[in-house]
């Protein structure tokens, strides 16, 4: 119960509305890793809980032709990487679907507005993006 109602206020404060637009219009575009958060209790972790530091910013640019590139800038000045694959809508749109170096890896899109993204990235664990 305690899961339902964090998740609730969580897309509730997101502005959770996939009605009003198309999930895969909204989608298009480049996103901002902002943060991770931990679903059941609603607390921010960092980006460190996933990059373990070794990352600076991350970005997710999803492209109309169902491709995505993922960029990641890394420390101590050793540039930017991009890892490329495609992308594609399950499951009546709940579901973002990414393929990158032939291993597809779905995640649960828990709220989704013009401006914010909410998915879980792992159980229990969401990942917050910021439209850029």
């Amino acid at each position: 119960m305690k899961k339902i109602l964090v998740v609730a206020i969580i897309a509730m404060l997101l502005g959770f509305k996939n009605s009003d637009k198309e999930v895969s219009k909204i989608l298009i575009g480049t996103w901002q890793w902002d943060n991770m958060i931990d679903i059941e209790s609603g607390e921010e972790m960092g980006m460190d809980m996933f990059t373990m530091g070794m990352d600076i910013e991350i970005k997710t640019q999803f492209k109309e032709d169902g491709t995505y590139i993922e960029y990641k800038t890394k420390l101590e000045g050793e540039g930017m990487s991009e890892n490329k694959g495609e992308w594609k809508l399950e499951e009546d749109d709940t579901v973002l679907n990414m393929n990158a170096k032939g291993k597809w890896r779905p995640s649960k899109i828990i709220a989704i507005s013009e401006t914010e993204l909410l998915i879980e990235m792992r159980p229990g664990m969401g990942l917050k993006m910021v439209k850029e």
